[in-house]
């Protein structure tokens, strides 16, 4: 072996053995076979300071913003200096074009220094999938959204590698729109879908998941309406046939199937807001099969009976839901556990494929806007299509609600069904390559058959006539009642008691957070009369570095509530500060501490108030059933 590659592998194994995994199948580069390792020349390595020098003075001031990078660079030197240079970054993502290339490289140059810096993540183009899975991995490991990501590019990769390029350009755009729409989920709905999760939970306590549904329709077609504006073209059709096919309706369109005749046979929900008991104002929903998610609004169920069954995803989208769900102790099947629908149309799709549907046939799902309107007539969220320009750019105003609110999203060209071009945006742009990833992923057999709107890739595209005479009408149904239980099996309510006493214990942890959270805000404000000092920033990042550690898994669930100082932290501790002056690193320090247990006291108040609600919901459930 090498006697270059030896040593690297060795390095490799200590510090990180996830290069030994890339290229445990790669194979030298035919024209770089050599025993000897060529000594770089100090020619080579002043070419390479040339090369960032001028790099860094054209974009100085970027660079400096970020700490987060992605390199796409072939030559060692250029390479190593980077990493010399920009200390200050937490992580840079660097590729090879293969691992082929890397492979080849770890024979030729000593790459331990670059293996021990924590911030070296070498990924390669051998196989894409595994790349794609790696490089969305990592970023949704880290904030790179707070502060942004800075691309290091050198030639030639991108002429002798363009599609590379491109690929790993468009999983950062992927990430970075389902991180931006998380964030402003987050954001806007956090305090209420954390606070909605915790009181279903006695809700899901009474009414059974979606495994009861689990292949009640194998075999045949399900139909998945939503409320886009193309729906009007075939809901004449949809209720000349509704009685063949079983009909899953997100809650918008309830509204305008019911008056059109169309009874649809299952609704489902995810609105995290009050706004969403409008849908079902006036409406008998007592027979109706109504599938919630754990985040919807909470007294959506307290006001309307129907025969409801929850889904579960807020327990792979939320640790603090996660160790309630274990404390409750609920024997869930991990197979029922869908993933975050993102939207309510996604909730439809993945129902389907639950029930075993040989066929999932979409109406109304346009994700893109009409020449005349939002969405199909009658859904509340209907308005008249109104674009108008903002800095030259064609923007879309949305009315909310009632049309009381407006808000303004920039249209963006996009395939459209016919082989066309419609406007989406990136918001529709973000559900639509969401759809499309579950549908992949769960190797779903879809037909679109909206007739109009953005083309969605991995589905059929025809009209819905010929999805009825292809699909529906040969595997008609005779009858669409389900024989599922419209309460949950087998739990024993008998075991309450342990039950609340632990959530007990959860909420004295949070208690505990909650005053040491109070003594440092009460330090800090002793001090604000004067200048920040290097020992009190000292020990300000000392308190915030202990208390991280000392609860690092309440720290995530706290920020799973999206609050404002928690990006604000989040985006201070993510900053460069290396070229900022010493009094503002030091308020930095008191600034984050208390963005921190400003936070802490706020999201802990919240948690701790309803804990004690769930409580006293549980013992009602007790006395209801616990005492048999």
């Amino acid at each position: 072996m090498n006697r270059i590659l030896k040593k690297n592998l060795a390095c490799a194994q200590q510090y990180k053995p996830q290069i030994v995994d890339l290229i445990k199948n790669a194979s030298l580069i035919a024209e770089f076979e050599f025993d000897l390792a060529i000594m770089p020349s100090k020619q080579q390595v002043e070419q390479a300071n040339y090369i960032l020098d001028q790099e860094y003075e054209q974009k100085k001031e970027i660079i400096i913003q970020h700490i987060f990078g992605l390199v796409f660079c072939l030559d060692f030197f250029i390479l190593q200096g980077i990493f010399q240079r920009y200390t200050w970054y937490t992580k840079l993502f660097t590729f090879f074009p293969s691992a082929d290339f890397f492979f080849t490289l770890l024979h030729r140059y000593d790459f331990c220094e670059l293996i021990k810096d924590p911030k070296f993540m070498p990924l390669a183009f051998n196989d894409l999938k595994v790349m794609e899975a790696s490089l969305k991995h990592n970023l949704h490991q880290f904030d790179f959204y707070t502060t942004g990501l800075q691309y290091f590019e050198y030639q030639p990769f991108r002429s002798l590698f363009p599609e590379a390029v491109e690929i790993v350009s468009r999983y950062v755009k992927d990430v970075t729109l389902l991180s931006a729409a998380n964030v402003n989920t987050l954001l806007i709905y956090g305090y209420g879908i954390m606070v909605n999760n915790i009181r279903n939970l006695n809700h899901f306590l009474r009414y059974p998941d979606v495994s009861v549904l689990d292949n009640v329709w194998v075999g045949k077609p399900i139909v998945c309406v939503s409320a886009g504006p193309s729906l009007s073209k075939n809901i004449d059709y949809l209720k000349k046939i509704q009685d063949d096919v079983y009909i899953i309706a997100m809650t918008a369109v309830l509204k305008p199937l019911l008056a059109a005749g169309i009874k649809p046979d299952m609704i489902t929900m995810v609105d995290m807001s009050e706004q969403v008991m409008r849908y079902l104002e006036g409406i008998d929903t007592s027979q109706m099969y109504s599938v919630v998610e754990l985040g919807c609004y909470y007294e959506i169920v307290d006001k309307y009976p129907a025969k409801y069954i929850f889904s579960m995803s807020a327990i792979r989208t939320s640790q603090f839901v996660g160790e309630l769900v274990d404390k409750l102790k609920v024997d869930i099947n991990e197979k029922f556990i869908l993933p975050g629908s993102l939207t309510v149309a996604t909730l439809s799709i993945l129902l389907a494929k639950v029930m075993g549907a040989s066929k999932i046939i979409l109406l109304g799902h346009d994700l893109a806007y009409s020449d005349k309107t939002t969405h199909v007539k009658g859904s509340r969220f209907s308005h008249p299509t109104k674009i108008v320009e903002i800095n030259g750019r064609r923007t879309f105003e949305n009315k909310l609600y009632d049309g009381e609110v407006s808000e303004y999203a920039e249209l963006v060209p996009v395939k459209g069904f016919w082989g066309d071009q419609v406007d989406s945006t990136y918001s529709f742009i973000t559900f639509r390559e969401y759809i499309e990833n579950v549908i992949k992923t769960f190797k779903m057999d879809v037909v679109n058959a909206t007739e109009g709107g953005s083309y969605i890739e991995g589905t059929e595209h025809i009209t819905f006539k010929d999805a009825y005479q292809r699909y529906i009408q040969p595997n008609k149904i005779e009858a669409k009642t389900l024989q599922i239980p419209l309460v949950r099996q087998n739990y024993n309510f008998q075991q309450l008691p342990k039950v609340m006493a632990d959530i007990e214990e959860m909420i004295a942890r949070y208690q505990s957070m909650n005053e040491q959270a109070v003594d440092m805000m009460a330090l800090v404000e002793k001090n604000l009369a004067e200048s920040t000092t290097l020992e009190q920033a000292k020990a300000y990042d000392k308190m915030t570095t202990e208390f991280i550690v000392k609860y690092d898994e309440d720290m995530t669930k706290i920020g799973q509530i999206g609050h404002p100082g928690q990006f604000l932290f989040r985006h201070i501790i993510n900053s460069n500060t290396s070229k900022h002056k010493e009094a503002d690193n030091y308020a930095d320090s008191r600034n984050k501490l208390v963005l921190m247990s400003s936070t802490v006291l706020e999201c802990s108040t919240v948690f701790i108030d309803e804990l004690k609600l769930l409580i006293t919901k549980l013992k009602e459930l007790q006395d209801e059933f616990g005492r048999n």
